[in-house]
């Protein structure tokens, strides 16, 4: 299967009920580029997020995702993508380490590869207890684990750093910074301002459905 090199949004739209959420979206999120998207509560964040990770269709409009310049479908896209929100959105009954093993096996991967996940997300004795026994900070790096098991080419982070201490925001960038430098699309929704300077990012910045030009 070829790797995801960019995704281009051409003037796309969502409604939910009538209610337009998005409208006449442009953008080209490419490999190798961290993007922070910006915007208020109800701004669309999540709705455009949702259409880069396939899990919503624009109402009008198109998306492409591309391998240079060969299309894939939506199945190609998922087997390369890792999604990171502020939520885990994992089994609180197994394991930490259960939990990104049944994800391994869902990408066709051995579970042998756990070591090598844990030792990158600094995961220690607390993987094997349940997940719902564990703090945010550990539940979030058994989530960043589940999030990029697969290597990746398109990584999104959804409000990744809510309610982490210091050591865990760092591991998150850290993550974030190697994923890109491996020619990864990053996307990163934030509502912190200076996240785009801190990251060196491209930062968009989405209001009342719309993307505001940039300067």
């Amino acid at each position: 299967m070829s790797d995801l090199t960019h995704v281009e949004f051409k003037s796309v739209s969502r409604s939910f009920g009538g209610v337009p959420v998005l409208r006449g979206i442009n953008a080209r999120f490419s490999s190798g580029e961290t993007t922070v998207l910006m915007g208020p509560n109800g701004a669309g964040k999540s709705t455009l997020l949702s259409i880069l990770g396939t899990r919503l269709s624009p109402t009008r409009g198109q998306v492409h995702f591309l391998a240079g310049s060969d299309p894939l479908d939506k199945h190609q896209v998922r087997a390369q993508l890792g999604w990171l929100s502020h939520e885990p959105f994992a089994y609180l009954e197994l394991s930490g380490r259960a939990n990104i093993e049944l994800t391994l096996r869902l990408h066709g991967l051995d579970a042998s590869h756990y070591e090598r996940i844990a030792e990158r997300v600094g995961l220690g004795k607390f993987a094997e207890r349940p997940l719902g026994t564990m703090s945010r900070g550990q539940k979030q790096r058994v989530a960043l684990g589940r999030a990029i098991c697969n290597n990746p080419r398109l990584l999104l982070l959804d409000e990744p750093w809510t309610g982490l201490d210091q050591d865990s925001q760092k591991l998150v960038e850290r993550i974030a910074d190697e994923s890109v430098r491996a020619g990864c699309i990053l996307l990163i929704v934030s509502h912190e301002p200076g996240t785009a300077e801190r990251l060196g990012a491209r930062e968009l910045v989405l209001r009342g459905g719309k993307l505001e030009p940039t300067s």
